[in-house]
């Protein structure tokens, strides 16, 4: 996975690219890479600190490393959203949860789908935050079971 991001990042070419255009391809093909992957299953926080290492760096200096003086805001503010101060990029690791809860969804609410009688394992975290962010209302008993 991480090869992947770090094939796709073309730094022979980031010298004529300014900030604003890195940060379009940080936002739109390095962050594509692993949404993908995360849709499914949960990426290792090593994989994830690796990825988001080679983002900053092509994003604030258009190489493979930076140092930390180069860096314009911090991480965690550069995934913030733009109305909070931030530029908007994606947080993989939450962006991932919010991902593997869509399943929980499709599994609770169209019980004909494929692949709802395959067995799964679910992350702690993603259940906690489903079950955090969801109501059941009792209607005709066909769907909440007791």
């Amino acid at each position: 996975m991480v090869d992947r991001v770090v094939d796709a990042l073309p730094t022979w070419k980031a010298g004529m690219l300014t900030k604003v255009g890195r940060a379009v391809l940080v936002r739109s093909k390095l962050s594509a890479i692993p949404v993908h992957t995360a849709m499914a299953v949960a990426l290792s926080p090593w994989v994830l600190k690796c990825i988001n290492k080679r983002r900053r760096a092509f994003l604030w200096s258009g190489t493979e490393k930076v140092a930390g003086g180069k860096c314009l805001l911090a991480w965690l503010g550069v995934c913030r959203p733009v109305e909070l101060g931030g530029l908007g990029f994606m947080d993989l690791q939450l962006f991932g949860y919010t991902l593997r809860m869509r399943w929980l969804w499709f599994k609770k609410t169209d019980a004909n789908r494929p692949w709802e009688k395959l067995s799964d394992v679910t992350e702690r975290m993603v259940v906690e935050l489903f079950n955090a962010s969801m109501s059941v209302e009792i209607g005709n008993e066909q769907q909440a079971l007791f």
